[in-house]
């Protein structure tokens, strides 16, 4: 009697409490540990043996229950190890390696109702996805995800704040809600991210402070239908800021490339019309939204080998406007959208904006070797629907433009917005136009490995957007934030700043505080896919040679490396492209020292270096034009040392002799 006793207790405990199943990265780096207790799936994570993920929650609430109690079934383990090469980005190509563990559940009462819990192992982070295997019930609705991540450390947090400086820093315990990525350093000097990758029609993510203090996963319910796989919850662990912000591997958690031949997505410099129209030059010509203004940048592209124009908000009237045509060849601007979103008189507004033949200015660009974006409002989309888009982008496509920018989709309902999101993507891909999601678009999540096509997206604030700008700080914290989830159109490249800026232009509304050389800097930090630069040519030819510097910044390199990471303090990134290297230097308002050893480059060899460097009384506030070129020969065993003007920067180009 004892001894059944004995056999029925223990059979008991090992329901309740099954072995902690594991899967550790190739290289030994990290490991994600699961285990079942009480029916609840619970998962843990080590990096470099050290505790960055107590034991947390796992699961999926389910509209009708089902699957709040599990057992496993089975697993599989699996690794990976490939390369594939990116047609842009910080690496062309990249490399893919992880163990992989998949855990075969069922409901504890109702074993037909099936799920997976799928984990990669990299060396810097790991990932977590459910997928409902194909079953007899094959819709669901899931209501929440019980994701949570119990942090070992007192992290402390950021994350991106819509068009504004990125929140934190913050600690989880004073968190309500934070937007997607989350970036946190430890006490230990340790740095993490947590995100989402290969989102695809289901609710994006935010975190919100669960009960038990944990930072959790918050999403909309979403409709789904077996088979189906969710969005990769991501942790990556590195060591310093800028390495967050360089790992790609949120973009290997994607599918593979799509597009079967994506020969014309290609990166690049890009100017863009609507941050100078209205400047005055000395021989009294004024910018306008005109197709002589137009016809003068498209020269001024093909001159200096700047490959893209991009025409703005109003070419086609009224945005807003079901009733306004992006198909119409010619059509005036409208005083109502002057009044509301520009900064003048609208009589003088008006005067600089002019019939916009759209498909002749196509074909005088693409005579020059230029390429044209094409602006369009969602409304288009609400008024007219999907078959009426569709029909602007196969008639962009006939004219002979190469993409579009597409501003302020509005959808409320989130799963409904990243399925639109996707479409408009692969849409885009049938009529080879690439595509920049603008005002409030939905966070990137890897997914341009799948649809290169999509080149950047304003998950921020881009220069002069909503009448602000960024400060040094502002900048220096958005790039270790926002672009931890892929490329951002942050429109730098401004310098004309000591004209009258506010002035004249109709869509400047307060000074930009930088100087010449660290809008150039800046450019280089944000050079990933396309690159937009949003100043006049005058301005760009009254310094050609800091333009030069510019015009190298293509959005399509080699090799990244992030040599000083400080959030909103100091930032240093090294760029490659064949045998030559590019460097640009931030600091804050503070100013401060920047040193730069050369070890990035081949040794053994000697370069030469064009050091751009602010003038001796410059800052972000004064003076902001002033510069002095150096040349000198360097190789990988010296070290650069700056002293940067506060908000300053540097600009180092490096061509092996």
């Amino acid at each position: 009697m004892i001894s059944a006793l004995m056999v029925m207790v223990f059979f008991t405990a090992c329901q309740q409490v099954q072995k902690t199943t594991k899967v550790e990265s190739p290289g030994k780096k990290t490991t994600v540990s699961f285990r079942i207790r009480d029916g609840k799936l619970l998962y843990s994570a080590l990096k470099d043996g050290d505790t960055v993920l107590r034991e947390s929650a796992l699961g999926l609430r389910l509209k009708g229950g089902g699957l709040e109690r599990v057992r496993q079934l089975s697993q599989e383990n699996s690794a990976t190890d490939e390369k594939w090469d990116a047609p842009w980005g910080d690496f062309s190509k990249v490399r893919n390696h992880y163990n992989e563990i998949r855990l075969h559940l069922a409901d504890e009462s109702n074993p037909d109702l099936k799920l997976n819990v799928v984990a990669r192992a990299y060396d810097n982070g790991i990932a977590v996805r459910y997928e409902f295997p194909r079953q007899g019930r094959k819709r669901f609705v899931v209501e929440k995800d019980l994701m949570e991540f119990d942090f070992a450390d007192d992290v402390s947090c950021y994350a991106p704040n819509g068009e504004r400086d990125p929140v934190g820093p913050v600690k989880v315990a004073s968190i309500k809600s934070l937007k997607a990525p989350v970036v946190m350093e430890s006490p230990k000097g340790k740095f993490f991210a947590v995100h989402e990758a290969d989102l695809n029609d289901f609710s994006f993510m935010n975190f919100v402070r669960n009960k038990k203090g944990c930072l959790a996963v918050n999403i909309e319910a979403s409709t789904v239908e077996a088979p189906k796989a969710l969005p990769w919850r991501v942790v990556l662990m590195e060591n310093s800021l800028g390495d967050l912000s360089t790992s790609h591997l949120i973009q290997n958690l994607n599918p593979a490339r799509r597009i079967a031949d994506a020969s014309w997505v290609r990166a690049g410099t890009c100017t863009n019309e609507c941050r100078y129209w209205g400047a005055k030059l000395e021989d009294g010509f004024r910018y306008g939204k005109n197709m002589e203004t137009f016809k003068r940048m498209v020269d001024f592209s093909a001159d200096n080998g700047v490959p893209y124009l991009m025409v703005d908000s109003g070419w086609y009237g009224n945005q807003w406007d079901a009733e306004s045509d992006p198909l119409t060849e010619r059509q005036d601007g409208d005083a109502k959208t002057a009044a509301r979103f520009y900064n003048g008189d609208v009589q003088e507004i008006n005067k600089l904006r002019g019939k916009i033949d759209m498909p002749g200015l196509v074909r005088y660009a693409r005579e020059r070797r230029v390429g044209v974006f094409i602006y369009l409002n969602d409304k288009l989309r609400r008024s007219k629907g999907m078959g009426y888009l569709e029909k602007v982008l196969a008639t962009y496509h006939d004219w002979g433009a190469v993409g579009i920018k597409y501003g302020f989709m509005k959808e409320k309902n989130r799963q409904k917005k990243v399925r639109l999101t996707r479409e408009i993507v692969e849409m885009c891909a049938k009529y080879k136009l690439m595509v920049n999601f603008h005002d409030n678009p939905i966070h990137p999540t890897g997914e341009d490995r799948t649809w290169p096509n999509l080149v950047t997206r304003e998950f921020g604030h881009a220069q002069f957007d909503a009448g602000r700008t960024f400060s040094p700080t502002g900048f220096l914290k958005t790039i270790f934030v926002n672009s931890v989830a892929g490329p951002v159109d942050f429109q730098n490249g401004f310098f004309s700043l000591e004209s009258e800026m506010v002035a004249e232009r109709f869509q400047v509304r307060k000074p930009l505080y930088s100087t010449a050389v660290a809008e150039a800097a800046r450019v280089l930090v944000g050079s990933v896919g396309l690159t937009i630069i949003s100043d006049h040519d005058n301005a760009y030819e009254s310094k050609q040679d800091l333009f030069d510097f510019v015009k190298e910044m293509k959005g399509s390199w080699d090799e990244t490396r992030v040599l000083t990471s400080e959030m909103g303090s100091k930032a240093v990134y090294a760029r490659r492209r064949g045998e030559n290297w590019y460097v640009g230097g931030l600091v804050n308002e503070k100013g401060g020292d920047l040193r730069i050893p050369l070890g990035f480059l081949k040794s053994g060899k000697k370069y030469e270096a064009t050091v751009f460097e602010d003038g001796s009384d410059t800052d972000f506030e004064r003076n902001q034009e002033s510069y002095e070129v150096s040349k000198k020969v360097v190789s990988a065993e010296d070290v650069l040392d700056f002293q940067l003007s506060n908000g300053g920067g540097v600009c180092v180009s490096f061509k092996e002799m």
